[in-house]
């Protein structure tokens, strides 16, 4: 800060290079020195005064001239006791004499090493530079959280609770996926995505520990070694386990035995206990992605088995799917279901993958009114549809807001939105635009609803059955559902598919069911 108060009479400022900073000259008496004549300067209120640099261990440079205040040579001075302007004696303005100012402000004293912010520096012996004086340590830097530990090879690292900050995972992998391969798990948002909307798949169990994984490893190994197969004791490890901890397993029981638990389970086992033992082993992740890719092989697309594992997704649901898919089968997902969809069905199906569905929960209620007045406009007002608006409002706006807007619509036109959708629309665009409104309204009824129509009439739609008990058999969601079933068929999901299933087959489902 610059110091504009005047000077004493007779007193003048000059610069010493050499010191880098200004001495003080009596022109009167011809006394130098490098305390300031007019004292300290006032701080301002809640500034920092620093501590003052320490003199030089000469004395002040000699005044060069009244006429002529151009800067002292750098080439040395007499000493203080040969100096005819050495600093004044014990009675004038000397290092140690008496402050002239006092009472104003204290001065900082010189040679001062580093203090606290509001304390001034303790006296030194003079001639000792002090450290150099820093504006405040930095603090050493402080870890964000213990990092986990270490894992069993191939165990994912604890779900991190919802809202709570994302903990980087060991081994160096990077927080979207799981290490060793595996795809996230469901209900861990990755960074940038909102956390104001939970995953309906995330597991509500931890991940299993080291001495759990390699038990199970074990028991699987003895349950396929020798003659025969101890089917019962396959069910009893992989149809008890969460989707989470049950790749735990997969993974683990390879790098433990150098073989691939999945092939050792397709050459021990058949048929339809076949096919869900092995599907038990995925991630949710992986084993949707796998049922997208059945549905679209081929000649022909199983449209209905797109509507039900695509609707009700959250993005970062979404989005794991679809990174699984281009990992496993390196091809893009959005470009299949293209090259596999057409029409109003293809549009639908490419919004909701490209995840543009608000799930910051914001609720308008000008814009609630808006979409209320669009989709009449777009349907029952007009001749003809307009899709895209359905479209658009369906795929965008959060859960809670069409809530809202199913209500007010029905309120203002006495007519539900499964009505207006079934009045507008027909085909596949009909059956994806109803499981929107139904997976909105109540997702557990809506997934007991498909469960229902997988054992309803002649016969079992065995691949579907496998398919919503293996996405949904975590105890927390399949508590919901069986509530749900019961609510609306008097009966128990238990029950259902104990009658409609048989053989290992059925105790598989029904171990994952639970009574």
């Amino acid at each position: 800060m610059q110091d504009s108060r005047p000077f004493p009479p007779g007193w003048i400022s000059q610069f010493n290079a050499q010191h880098n900073r200004n001495f003080y000259v009596n022109t009167t008496t011809g006394q130098s020195t490098w305390d300031d004549p007019r004292g300290p300067l006032a701080p301002m209120h809640n500034q920092y005064i620093p501590p003052s640099y320490a003199p030089p261990p000469s004395a002040p440079p000699t005044y060069s001239a009244p006429q002529n205040y151009t800067t002292p040579s750098q080439q040395g001075y007499p000493g203080i006791a040969n100096s005819p302007y050495a600093p004044m004696s014990a009675g004038g303005m000397s290092y140690g004499a008496p402050n002239p100012y006092e009472g104003q402000h204290p001065v900082p004293q010189p040679y001062s090493t580093p203090q606290p912010y509001g304390q001034f520096p303790t006296p030194q012996p003079y001639g000792q530079h002090p450290a150099p004086q820093p504006y405040g340590q930095h603090p050493a830097p402080q870890p964000y959280g213990q990092p986990p530990a270490p894992q069993l090879y191939g165990q994912p690292p604890a779900p991190q609770p919802y809202g709570q900050p994302f903990v980087p995972q060991p081994y160096g992998q990077p927080p979207q996926t799981q290490q060793y391969g595996q795809p996230p798990q469901y209900g861990v948002l990755p960074i940038g995505y909102p956390q104001s909307q939970i995953a309906f798949y995330a597991s509500s169990s931890p991940p299993l520990n080291e001495h759990e994984v390699q038990r199970d490893c074990e028991a699987l190994k003895k349950a396929m070694k020798g003659f025969g197969t101890d089917e019962s004791a396959l069910i009893d490890v992989l149809a008890n386990r969460t989707p989470d901890q049950a790749a735990q397993i997969s993974v683990a029981y390879t790098n433990l035995y150098r073989k691939s638990l999945r092939d050792e389970l397709h050459s021990e086992t058949s048929g339809k206990f076949r096919d869900v033992i092995i599907a038990l082993t995925y991630s949710l992740a992986e084993y949707d992605a796998r049922c997208l890719k059945d549905a679209m092989k081929g000649v022909g697309t199983n449209e209905k088995t797109l509507i039900e594992i695509l609707v009700g997704r959250t993005t970062s649901e979404l989005d794991l799917i679809k990174r699984s898919y281009k990992v496993i089968f390196h091809n893009d997902l959005e470009k299949e279901v293209k090259s596999e969809t057409s029409g109003y069905f293809e549009k639908i199906l490419v919004a909701i993958l490209s995840g543009q569905r608000d799930e910051a929960n914001n609720m308008n209620p000008v814009v609630i009114a808006k979409d209320i007045d669009d989709l009449y406009k777009a349907g029952e007002k007009r001749l003809g549809t307009n899709e895209d608006k359905f479209i658009s409002i369906f795929t965008k706006r959060s859960e809670p807001h069409l809530r809202e807007v199913f209500r007010g619509y029905e309120a203002q036109r006495k007519k539900t939105m499964e009505q207006v959708v079934m009045d507008e629309f027909s085909g596949d665009i009909e059956r994806c635009l109803l499981a929107i409104v139904k997976c909105v309204r109540d997702r557990p009824a809506f997934i007991a609803e498909l469960f229902y129509e997988s054992m309803v009439g002649l016969g079992t739609d065995d691949g579907k059955l496998i398919r919503l008990t293996v996405r949904n058999r975590d105890p927390r969601i399949m508590s919901q559902v069986k509530a749900a079933y019961y609510a609306r068929r008097l009966k128990t999901l238990y029950k259902v598919v104990e009658s409609e299933t048989s053989g290992d087959y059925r105790k598989t489902l029904l171990a994952c069911v639970k009574p």
